[in-house]
């Protein structure tokens, strides 16, 4: 029986049945969530895309306050400061405004979300519901994804491309500097995202590669779009 009031001890192996039931249960919750427009035709798509944002925003709360908390986790160690973190309040954002470029920070990010869900950047927890919330606040942005492009029709843009870039970098200096006051990780730019990597030295190394990495990834992600270079009226550039 789960208990996540009582503080204990909780180590976390990949793959494990703790690590693959969550992603289990949250992959059946996104699949029902994307299929109820078709499973209910009465249902206003417009009010229910809605619901879906101010859910994504509410997932990413609930996981920052089930942290602070079960998990005796400290407020500035909780904000929304990581690359998925923001991501999933984007969705929300996107879902509730239908702006288009917040939907394209979310595609160009969610690879991250995806490497998350696999491999978890923790492990040792202090309540048995934690990895849900973990789960949770990563598989919604992936769905929400899936959503925008099934329900929404949904597109990249090369305008994008270029700004989740800048987002992404602007968020490494956020993080730099976050790291240095309160000496947090977000980012992974102050220590190892996972230990299997700390072999790569020096450790500035380290931090070029994982950026460069991830840049990459961004990159590629655009591939499949890249001749879709229609003008778009509804883009906002920031």
């Amino acid at each position: 029986m789960f208990n996540i009031i009582t503080r204990g001890e909780y180590h976390l192996k990949f793959f494990s049945p703790e690590h693959l039931r969550p992603i289990f249960v949250l992959i059946i919750i996104s699949i029902i969530l994307l299929l109820i427009p078709y499973l209910f035709k009465g249902i206003e798509k417009g009010k229910y895309t809605t619901f879906i944002g101010i859910l994504c925003l509410a997932v990413k709360l609930g996981d920052s306050l089930y942290r602070i908390h079960f998990e005796n986790d400290v407020w500035y160690n909780t904000m929304p400061f990581n690359l998925c973190n923001v991501s999933l309040i984007f969705a929300g954002i996107y879902f509730i405004t239908r702006k288009r470029l917040y939907f394209n920070f979310v595609y160009f990010w969610f690879s991250g979300a995806i490497i998350a869900v696999i491999i978890p950047g923790f492990s040792v927890y202090h309540s048995s519901l934690y990895i849900y919330s973990f789960i949770a606040s990563h598989m919604f942005e992936i769905f929400a994804v899936f959503y925008a492009f099934i329900h929404l029709d949904e597109r990249v843009t090369f305008n994008g491309l270029i700004t989740s870039i800048i987002g992404y970098m602007g968020l490494i200096g956020l993080a730099f500097l976050w790291n240095g006051i309160y000496g947090t990780n977000f980012m992974f730019m102050a220590d190892y995202i996972i230990g299997a990597v700390s072999f790569i030295k020096p450790f500035w190394f380290y931090q070029i590669a994982l950026t460069g990495l991830f840049t990459l990834s961004i990159l590629l992600m655009y591939l499949p779009f890249v001749n879709n270079q229609k003008e778009d009226l509804e883009e906002v550039i920031i």
